[in-house]
């Protein structure tokens, strides 16, 4: 019986042995489990690991590739700055260059065409006439050159600026019309103008020069036919047209006319005129105060030219600002004028048309010239040059010899400046004219003639 009790007991010993395997072989293969999870994950975090490093080196190599570009960059927007600055310095030494280069030009210049118009008083023969009238033309053609230039360099520089105002278009079209009229007439051309009421807001000496340029380019190239100058109002703005007969453009030139010296053939095959830069000027006073340059044309029929233009608010619109009309010409016999340069040569030329027109004249280079000789006789007129010797001014010259004399005596001041300093120093003194050289005899006669009115 005790071996029968013994058994039960092995059996139960038996089955812990086996639950105790089943246990350790499972917690052994829980723990192979974990181990191979912990190997797998440490090659996942080392693969991480090498990704990573291989991220930051490219991320290295991409910022070093990024700092050399904007330091290229850089240095290219330095070479730029540079060149910008190179570029305006020329400009400003090219305007500077061609002020002083049209200065001295102008003053010979201004001589010659006072010496032609002074024989032109006293030749008697028509040939004379003839050969003194083609040369005064061609001195013309040299002046409007000289000034078409420095125009276009003082436009390129940025030295113009704008001065926008209320400008009324009929006062403006009637003055620009009797310009054209005497141009027209000869060629036999009908000019038609539309009269118009409206007031643009615009620069008025800008607009003038760019219509100028409208209607004498028309004129140019206008055998016969017409010229007409009117304005249609489109919406805000008004469109300033000049259409003409003429020669017309071919449309793959329409963009090549607005080029400097681009110029067309004229009609009949004749030698062309002018010198191509009316329309490269028209290009830049467009682009100065913002405005449309519109150009219709068919060859052989004739071309549109036109312009947009703000029109004025009611509230804003005040008197035109235009050219003031010369004087008509008149006697000038025994008027005392007292004419003042520096330049002998222009001085002399001066003197002898004046006393071809029988005025009585002094002339005098400086202010210690005027000063040793005195006069009892009170001038009736002062033509002063703006720059004498010595830094001397015409306008402190005009004033001193009012106040010797106790009255504002009518002046003018007789310069190649045209520079707006110039300009706004005559404006300072009452009374006193600006006449820019090469002065034309007319405007001078006129001018002279005014002190009897």
């Amino acid at each position: 019986m005790a071996a029968e009790q013994e058994l039960p007991i092995a059996d139960q010993n038996a089955e812990t042995l086996r639950r105790t395997v089943a246990k350790l072989t499972e917690i052994n293969r829980a723990l192979m489990s974990r181990v191979e999870h912990s190997l797998d994950m440490q090659g996942n975090a080392y693969q991480l690991f090498q990704t990573a490093i291989l991220l930051d080196q490219k991320v290295r190599e991409r910022t070093r590739e990024l700092e050399h570009a904007l330091q290229a960059v850089e240095q290219s927007n330095l070479e730029l700055r540079a060149a910008k600055v190179e570029a305006e310095r020329a400009n400003v030494s090219k305007t500077k260059f061609l002020a002083d280069a049209s200065h001295d030009l102008l003053q010979p210049l201004n001589a010659a065409r006072l010496l032609v118009a002074a024989l032109q008083e006293t030749a008697r023969s028509g040939n004379s006439q003839t050969i003194l009238s083609r040369i005064d033309h061609a001195l013309g053609n040299v002046e409007d050159l000289l000034n078409t230039l420095l125009e276009m360099s003082k436009l390129d520089s940025g030295h113009v600026s704008a001065t926008i105002q209320p400008v009324r278009l009929a006062p403006l079209m009637e003055a620009l019309r009797e310009e054209l009229v005497p141009i027209t007439a000869p060629k036999g051309l009908a000019f038609t103008l539309m009269p118009c009421a409206l007031t643009v807001q615009s620069d008025p000496h800008l607009l003038r020069r760019l219509l100028q340029n409208f209607l004498s380019n028309a004129c140019r190239y206008t055998a016969a036919g017409r010229v007409l100058f009117g304005v249609r109002r489109r919406g805000p703005m008004a469109e300033l047209q000049v259409h003409d007969t003429g020669v017309g453009i071919p449309a793959e030139k329409l963009d090549e006319i607005f080029e400097e010296f681009r110029r067309l053939e004229p009609p009949q095959g004749g030698a062309p005129k002018g010198y191509g830069l009316g329309l490269s000027i028209v290009k830049r006073i467009s682009r100065l105060l913002g405005y449309q340059v519109k150009v219709a044309s068919t060859p052989g029929r004739g071309s549109c030219f036109s312009v947009l233009v703000p029109i004025a608010d009611m509230a804003a619109r005040g008197p035109a600002s235009v050219r003031p009309r010369p004087a008509p010409a008149g006697a000038v016999d025994n008027i005392r004028v007292l004419v003042v340069d520096n330049d002998r040569t222009v001085l002399d030329a001066m003197t002898r048309l004046l006393e071809a027109w029988r005025c009585r004249t002094i002339a005098v280079a400086s202010r210690a010239e005027l000063q040793a000789h005195p006069t009892d006789n009170r001038p009736d007129i002062l033509l002063v040059d703006y720059h004498l010797d010595d830094g001397d001014l015409g306008t402190a010259l005009i004033a001193d010899i009012r106040r010797r004399w106790g009255a504002d005596i009518p002046a003018a001041i007789i310069t190649a400046d045209r520079s707006p300093e110039a300009h706004a120093a005559t404006q300072l003194l009452p009374a006193v004219s600006l006449l820019l050289k090469p002065i034309k005899p007319a405007r001078l006669r006129a001018l002279v003639a005014s002190v009897r009115r």
